[in-house]
């Protein structure tokens, strides 16, 4: 390397086989007849442990894989790790099932059946939809406030939105509600969690249409 020339970047790998090897050496009894190359030896691997934190730091600052991750993501990725972030009758409704145990997917088959069913009474009680059909339920609620000629909340949303949310909530009761209320199907902790947690968003995403009048208690 010529004077002025900057240093190549090393890799931690390169540096830790490096210390390895200076290391070894010392624990072998190092062999070094001169108390100046002895020295020097030990300078070495200081400045070799101080270059590696600073890959270490330099990596963390990059975004880098290498050194320890940021796992500071995983609870706002898992939010049943924080229940006190869910919607209150969510919870409490569904930790009655959850009581019996975590690992049991019998004890998730029936949390999921109630979130359903939580989410279901809460589209039938902002939309008001006794009062059109009493009898509807599911995908038929939804489309009485999202869909066909009068829905509950036209004027609410403009067209796009009322198909998004229709789609999206028709979405929900045929592909977990109905099949949760027909079958049993003992799903595994991670799944259960998972759909809980969906429901969750979808309760949440409710507070946010304006229901005007449609939201008033009766």
């Amino acid at each position: 390397m010529l004077l002025g020339e900057p240093m190549e970047r090393r890799t931690i790998e390169d540096i830790d086989k490096e210390l390895d090897y200076l290391i070894s050496l010392t624990e072998n009894g190092g062999g070094f007849g001169d108390p100046n190359a002895e020295r020097a030896h030990d300078r070495k691997i200081q400045f070799l442990l101080s270059l590696r934190e600073q890959e270490i730091a330099k990596n963390k600052a990059e975004g880098s894989n290498l050194g320890d991750p940021d796992l500071s993501a995983i609870p706002r990725l898992i939010p049943l790790t924080e229940v006190k972030h869910l919607d209150p009758e969510l919870w409490e409704r569904c930790r009655f099932s959850l009581s019996s145990g975590g690992d049991d997917p019998r004890a998730w088959d029936k949390a999921v059946r109630t979130a359903t069913v939580v989410l279901e009474e809460r589209l039938r009680k902002l939309g008001k939809t006794e009062s059109i059909n009493r009898d509807a339920t599911g995908e038929g609620i939804v489309n009485l406030i999202f869909a066909g000629k009068n829905p509950v909340l036209a004027g609410k949303l403009d067209e796009k939105q009322l198909k998004a949310y229709r789609d999206l909530y028709a979405g929900m009761m045929a592909v977990f509600r109905n099949p949760y209320a027909h079958r049993i199907i003992d799903p595994s902790p991670e799944v259960g969690g998972a759909i809980i947690a969906f429901i969750d968003l979808l309760l949440k995403t409710l507070d946010d249409v304006d229901w005007g009048s449609s939201g008033d208690e009766a």
